[in-house]
């Protein structure tokens, strides 16, 4: 039974409302202010809401911006109820996240079909894919940020899942600085990760990426445990979680090694590197999952070292994934300007090169999700 909460701050119409949602087979809740609603919101993660605009102290439209951005109500359908009926009423209740725009006095049976009309796709789509993905660097300097921002947001598509960035450089990550967002707080605050912390330290890009940003402690070493806990938090709320990491994983090698289910083995076109990823996939093996995916990338590929690509196949017997072209000035105008490649340059090769891995990726996950279900 799909489960609908009503807001609204008069009493009398929140009995109405939910008798004809309980007619028409569904189970409902209610609060009558915005504080309330977001509460049993995020607790309930209902699948849709029924939200008054014109409310005291905190309006309709404060709460569905709030209700959006949190990944527990981010897929929830949101129907704005108002007595306003101009166009720039409805505009407005759009933008600021809601589904669909009713305006007051109503028909029970409108709001109902409103509703009904919204759900499959909702549902459908209520279960996040658990698409881990792991970039794994063998050395700094390597193209590893720059990737995880561009993937992150070609992931991150309306029609196709949502996506979240996760930066695991918990000493000096950069990663919302390179996206230009401001992190407030750490959300390692203690062992004890909770949902209520953690989802107000996730940032929104303009694309629709969400980022966890470094939370930048000066402990070199932190325990497995919060961050294991972070990253099944995540995987519950997001179809893709992409994790920007360090060189050196130390005590977090295990906890990401073992939950991803794909690593991508970031190679520049370096000897050095090529025999450090031969090196390490024995140990990455022994911790992964039987089904886990392995994809080297070779990043910042020049014409002249194409034979590179076929010689990490042959040496780490497996297929490159994907070959990602040298693209300095793109790059380095994406870095100056805090606009990725993809947004900043969306006809480059480097652009198109990402848009096919992600491409790659969404299919191999339904890949799995089909194999999983035996569809």
């Amino acid at each position: 039974m799909a489960t609908v909460l009503v807001v609204d701050d008069d009493a009398a119409l929140i009995t109405i409302i939910c008798q004809f949602l309980e007619n028409a087979g569904f189970g409902t809740v209610w609060a009558t202010s915005g504080s309330e609603a977001m509460e049993k919101a995020f607790a309930l993660q209902p699948e849709a809401i029924v939200l008054d605009i014109m409310m005291p102290h905190m309006d309709g439209h404060q709460v569905c911006r709030r209700l959006r951005r949190d990944p527990r109500t981010a897929r929830s359908i949101i129907v704005a109820l108002t007595a306003r009926s101009q166009p720039v009423d409805k505009i407005t209740a759009i933008q600021a996240g809601a589904d669909a725009y009713l305006t007051k006095p109503f028909q029970g049976k409108e709001l109902v079909e409103t509703i009904q009309e919204f759900l499959p796709e909702r549902l459908a789509k209520r279960s996040p894919r658990n698409g881990q993905i792991l970039h794994l660097r063998f050395k700094e300097g390597v193209g590893a940020t720059t990737l995880a921002a561009n993937l992150g947001i070609a992931l991150a598509d309306r029609n196709h899942g949502r996506a979240v960035v996760a930066d695991l450089d918990l000493q000096k990550g950069g990663l919302s600085d390179r996206l230009g967002l401001t992190a407030e707080g750490s959300w390692i605050q203690s062992d004890r990760i909770t949902a209520d912390g953690l989802a107000p330290k996730l940032l929104l890009h303009s694309s629709r990426l969400s980022v966890l940003p470094s939370p930048r402690i000066k402990a070199r070493e932190v325990a497995s445990a919060p961050v294991a806990k972070v990253l099944e938090f995540l995987r519950s709320w997001y179809d893709f979680v992409v994790l920007d990491t360090p060189a050196n994983l130390g005590t977090q090698a295990s906890a990401v090694l073992s939950s991803s289910s794909l690593i991508l083995l970031l190679l520049t076109p370096e000897p050095a590197i090529l025999r450090q990823a031969q090196a390490s996939l024995p140990m990455i093996r022994q911790i992964v999952r039987a089904e886990t995916q392995i994809w080297p990338i070779v990043n910042m590929a020049q014409s002249r070292q194409e034979p590179f690509a076929k010689q990490v196949e042959q040496v780490l017997v497996l297929p490159v994934a994907a070959v990602l072209p040298w693209a300095p000035q793109e790059c380095e105008q994406a870095v100056q300007t805090r606009n990725p490649v993809v947004l900043s340059a969306p006809g480059s090769a480097l652009s198109a090169a990402i848009h096919e891995l992600a491409r790659d990726i969404r299919q191999a996950a339904q890949l799995v999700a089909q194999e999983r279900n035996g569809t």
